[in-house]
């Protein structure tokens, strides 16, 4: 029995053919292929929207603003497409891997997904800014900027690791999502102890700490991304998130301290935070 598979036309780029799925594995195979691939597509377009909404979030611009909206009605409409396409893949007759395989895509159609409403989140804290005529303390522009620079890279890593199936680079982020942990929260001290002295505008501070919030989700999406990916790659079945980051502390400690200690150099150093009270993570 032959089954056609395609996306609803409005949707361009999202599956870039039909293809007719029997049960041979090669065509199955093509099939998932093909619907990594278009993950991988929405992943892209998150980044770029990323990289957008951040921008607004500093200077706000409603040509970006609408330019934002449109990709992430895309993404939207993506992530209903791929999960149609899995489905109709989930109905023919897989074997254990190939199941294994479009579960997966699943879960990684959620991270990205959730990684664009996020940023949608920055934009719109932006939006706030501007229509109530609020401006950030330059202080809080330079930690933001920080913030915003470790996220990026995040984002960056993980697009890479799940379209390359790049383990390297999963290696670097659960690392990396824990120094922008120690990020956020010292920010948030920071940013508190200002509000405390009178040195910010309380309305505007309350958006920071948002901000701050929004950037902190997202890292954590990519972590999530990274841990997926070894969770697949080492035969984890039933995933728990909290256990594979756990494994990733133990599985390499001194890899992890590695690149721990690179990124928190890197961006800690911005902010130098040697001349503050670091928070504690745990």
């Amino acid at each position: 029995d032959l089954v056609r598979v395609s996306a609803p036309e409005e949707v361009p780029y999202t599956i870039e053919a039909a293809y007719w799925i029997n049960r041979s594995e090669a065509a199955q195979a093509v099939a998932i292929q093909q619907a990594r691939s278009a993950v991988a597509k929405m992943a892209q377009r998150a980044g770029r929207n990323f990289h957008l909404c951040t921008q607004d979030l500093q200077t706000y611009n409603p040509e970006t603003a609408g330019e934002i909206a449109r990709r992430e009605d895309l993404i939207d409409k993506m992530e209903v497409s791929i999960s149609n396409y899995l489905v109709k893949i989930n109905e023919q007759q897989l074997n254990e891997r190939e199941v294994q395989q479009t579960n997966q895509l699943f879960s990684f159609i959620t991270e990205f997904e959730r990684i664009g409403d996020y940023s949608i989140n920055l934009m719109e804290i932006g939006r706030t800014m501007w229509e109530r005529d609020l401006a950030f303390t330059e202080t809080a522009r330079q930690e933001l900027s920080v913030l915003v620079a470790a996220v990026s890279e995040a984002i960056n890593l993980a697009a890479k690791a799940f379209r390359d199936n790049d383990l390297e680079a999963t290696y670097h982020l659960e690392p990396l999502e824990d120094v922008v942990d120690q990020l956020c929260e010292t920010l948030r001290t920071d940013h508190i102890n200002r509000l405390k002295e009178g040195k910010c505008e309380i309305r505007a501070g309350i958006q920071y700490l948002d901000a701050v919030t929004q950037l902190e989700r997202i890292s954590d999406h990519c972590s999530n991304i990274a841990a997926r990916i070894l969770g697949w790659e080492y035969g984890y079945e039933d995933l728990d998130m909290h256990r594979m980051k756990r494994e990733l502390h133990r599985g390499a400690p001194q890899r992890f301290a590695r690149y721990r200690s690179e990124y928190e150099n890197l961006y800690c150093s911005m902010l130098s935070l040697e001349d503050r009270t670091p928070a504690k993570v745990s």
